[in-house]
């Protein structure tokens, strides 16, 4: 929205994710992950979407097969 637009970031480093609401109504959802420091910044998307099972949809800055190796490591999970 534009007033979220407006919100400045004042920390020097940090790491935020925003993740969608109503996923399990809605058979779909999203994460995005945004991390900056002092030297660099890096931010990635992902969007999933259940069929007969959940499966990864689209992906922006990251691969689907990164987001796949965090799954099965444990880094995420998705409340079945």
């Amino acid at each position: 929205s534009d007033e979220n637009a407006q919100r400045k970031i004042k920390r020097k480093s940090a790491l935020y994710g925003w993740f969608s609401g109503e996923t399990a109504t809605n058979s779909q959802g999203s994460f995005m992950l945004y991390k900056f420091g002092k030297e660099s910044q890096h931010s990635w998307y992902v969007s999933f979407i259940k069929k007969a099972d959940w499966q990864i949809y689209k992906t922006d800055n990251i691969s689907k097969a990164e987001v796949k190796a965090m799954f099965e490591n444990n880094k995420l999970a998705l409340i079945k």
